[in-house]
């Protein structure tokens, strides 16, 4: 019975394609690190490869992001996501009278600022690097996470610097 009457009235929900469908060309990064990053998103018709204007884009990835917004008049928007954990976060672009695009993207690599690499940025990591700094304790787990203001050394400046960002308000690590 249900089957027969969505067939006849038709689903509330569903969308209703009003002209023969097309595709969407989406470009964006495959990967992308935990925390804080830049994550633009460009999306273009495959078949005449203008930009679509107000296409609907999605970023998921658990309970860790969830960032909605629309392209601009030439195709481009860009979130500002910061997945806390490694795992796949989902691309989705839909628009009327187009297929829904989707695709994974890569949550990997190190967070700038976890030291001890347990994917948290926390007091944790201040006794690693001091333990790494001053007791020989074991290296950070990449020279890149150990280095939380960016100098391209660990040194007792990016111990100062967690401090400020955990305590002080200061800024996330990361590079400009």
């Amino acid at each position: 019975h249900c089957e027969w009457t969505f067939n006849l009235l038709g689903e509330p929900a569903m969308s209703i394609w009003t002209d023969a469908p097309d595709s969407f060309d989406v470009t964006h990064p495959s990967t992308l690190p935990p925390g804080p990053s830049s994550f633009p998103v460009h999306v273009e018709d495959a078949t005449t490869h203008a930009s679509v204007d107000q296409a609907y884009v999605c970023l998921w990835k658990g309970n860790d992001v969830y960032l909605t917004g629309y392209t601009d008049l030439v195709g481009d928007i860009t979130f500002n996501p910061s997945p806390s954990t490694q795992g796949t976060m989902y691309v989705t672009v839909t628009k009327h009278n187009y297929i829904p695009y989707q695709q994974e993207v890569d949550v990997s690599g190190f967070l700038r600022g976890d030291a001890n690499g347990d994917g948290i940025i926390d007091l944790a990591d201040i006794i690693y690097l001091i333990n790494y700094l001053y007791k020989d304790g074991p290296a950070p787990v990449s020279s890149e996470a150990g280095d939380a203001n960016c100098d391209g050394v660990i040194d007792l400046a990016d111990i100062i610097y967690l401090i400020n960002y955990l305590y002080k308000e200061g800024p996330a690590p990361g590079c400009p």
